[in-house]
């Protein structure tokens, strides 16, 4: 629905400026100008990522690199944006969480990057819990992330849990035993 943003000034002119041609046409021309900006920004808001479905999304997609893959909207646009965060990465750990974040769709995973030897990075992914296919696809965009000049020949391992955090194993007795997680390691 859209608001006639001419007629909406003209309404809201002070009785004593009403039927005055000037003023009128003053607001008929500004009203238009107004009128075309927010019809603009109603096709651009239309066109950005988190609102493009069907094939403006896989557009976006293939502009950046991501084929389409035959997932739902959702799921594609999660990888698009993890794309776009892989494409600018300079192979930093916030570039690193910042690609976690973006496709897992979550802005609070528990996530553990440590730098175990030199050109080697370990990231623990503890919540969400990911499938096998998740995890592959993740480490994918991972070390595509790392391959910049900067860091070229960066190790990437990822480790992830396969059910939630709250239902993995740990060592509730004694000091030093609830260190931990099982978990799989993807290389």
């Amino acid at each position: 629905m859209t608001i006639d943003r001419t007629a909406q000034m003209i309404d809201r002119l002070p009785e004593q400026f009403k039927g005055l041609p000037g003023w009128e046409g003053l607001l008929t021309d500004i009203g238009a100008e107004i009128q075309e900006f927010e019809d603009a920004s109603q096709i651009l808001l239309a066109l950005s990522i988190s609102n493009a479905t069907g094939q403006s999304l896989i557009d976006f997609g293939t502009f950046v690199g991501e084929p389409p893959s035959g997932l739902s909207d959702d799921l594609y646009r999660r990888r698009v944006i993890a794309r776009i965060a892989t494409n600018r990465s300079h192979g930093r750990v916030e570039d690193l969480i910042r690609i976690i974040r973006a496709f897992l769709y979550d802005d609070s995973p528990a996530i553990e990057i440590q730098r175990s030897t030199i050109a080697n990075v370990i990231v623990r992914v503890f919540e969400p819990a990911m499938d096998e296919d998740t995890a592959h696809t993740l480490i994918e965009f991972l070390r595509a992330a790392t391959k910049g000049a900067a860091s070229a020949g960066v190790r990437v391992v990822l480790e992830a849990t396969a059910s939630p955090l709250a239902d993995t194993f740990t060592f509730d007795i004694g000091p030093g035993f609830d260190i931990g997680h099982l978990a799989t390691s993807y290389e």
